[in-house]
Parts: structure tokens; C-alpha cells; sequence
């Protein structure tokens, strides 16, 4: 088969562009390509994107990967305009899941937690990744409970508490598993071999 030429793709036609750099995201966010991730939300144009190419869709997936990836390359780069896209898709999950949206209480959770650990809010941070982990799990939502755990323990590898850290990504590993996603398992696993011995 021929293989899709995606810069063709976001170039010439806008809105399936729109939606494969949407699913991008995804993959960034599950590969923990953090800052590629981010730079394609703000090249996109944040949750402006949204509106433009998907107005009133309400689809609410996108707001984790868009959250987790601008929260990540805030905390590793220290840099404002992923702080501020970050905080902005924070904001729009908090105002839809007082407005009713039930299926994005996980969402938060895990983007309070991401708030939490940039801000140096350690026990805040844990607490709502904790609770994200719950969240997700009661709503049927793995992957979410994947990338919670996976996020959380990624956390406490920078807190030096390598041997929670280490439980949290066998977990995440062990959802992304339950969910399908035999490869971001074993990816997620290799990737932090070391903290698991032989």
C-alpha cells in the first residue's frame, strides 16, 4: 500500500489535517513525546483548533492529550506559552465538568494533578493522580487510567521515589495492556527497564 504523506495532508486539506494532528497527539501523549505534543497543540492553535475544525462535536478526548502534553513541556522546559496553553485546557475541562460533562471528571483529575506537580504541589499532585486513576477506571476509560498512572509515576521518578514510580508504570503498562495497546506497553516498560531489574 502507499503510505499517507501527512505534511500533503495538513497542507492541502484542512480539516482531515485537523484530525490527523489531533490523533498525533494521542500518540505523542502515549509515547511520552511530551514536547512534540505540545508543539503540535500550539502550532494548531490550542483549543482554538477545536472550535474551528470541530464546532459543537464536544468530543472531550482530545483535552488529555492536549492537557498532559502542554503540562509536560511546561514542567520540563520551564517555558510560558505551554504554561498558558496548559492552564487554558485546565480551565475549559473545569468549566465543562461543572456544566455537566461527566465523561471529562478523570480529565481534570489528571490535569489538576499536572498542575500540581508543576506548581511543587506534591501532595495536591499525588491525590489527583490517584484520583484520576479511580475516575477513569469507574468510567471505563483504561487508557485515561494508563496515562494517569504512567504520568504519576513519571512524576515520582523526578521526586527520586523510583520504587512507587517504578509500581505506578507497571501499572500504567499493565492498563495500557487491559485497553489493547500491547506496544505502548512494552515500549512504556523498556523504557524504564532499569527500575525493574532483569
Amino acid at each position: 500500500g502507499r503510505v499517507a504523506d501527512e505534511d500533503n495532508i495538513m497542507k492541502n486539506s484542512p480539516k482531515a489535517g485537523a484530525l490527523l494532528a489531533r490523533w498525533r497527539t494521542f500518540g505523542f501523549m502515549f509515547f511520552g513525546e511530551y514536547r512534540d505534543g505540545a508543539d503540535l497543540v500550539e502550532s494548531m492553535g490550542g483549543s482554538q483548533f477545536l472550535k474551528k475544525y470541530f464546532p459543537g462535536a464536544g468530543f472531550g478526548a482530545e483535552y488529555t492529550p492536549f492537557g498532559v502534553c502542554t503540562f509536560a513541556a511546561a514542567r520540563l522546559t520551564r517555558k510560558g506559552k505551554y504554561r498558558r496553553l496548559a492552564n487554558g485546557f485546565r480551565t475549559e475541562v473545569g468549566d465543562l465538568v461543572r456544566k455537566g460533562a461527566m465523561n471529562l471528571v478523570h480529565t481534570l483529575s489528571i490535569l489538576d494533578g499536572e498542575y500540581y506537580a508543576l506548581t511543587g504541589k506534591v501532595d495536591d499532585a499525588k491525590a489527583s493522580y490517584q484520583r484520576a486513576v479511580i475516575e477513569a477506571r469507574r468510567g471505563g476509560f483504561i487508557q485515561n487510567a494508563a496515562v494517569a498512572c504512567q504520568r504519576h509515576g513519571e512524576y515520582l521518578l523526578e521526586l527520586n521515589e523510583l520504587e512507587e514510580g517504578a509500581k505506578l508504570l507497571r501499572d500504567a503498562a499493565k492498563y495500557y495492556q487491559e485497553w489493547g495497546a500491547a506496544g505502548v506497553s512494552e515500549i512504556l516498560l523498556a523504557k524504564h527497564a532499569s527500575l525493574f531489574g532483569s
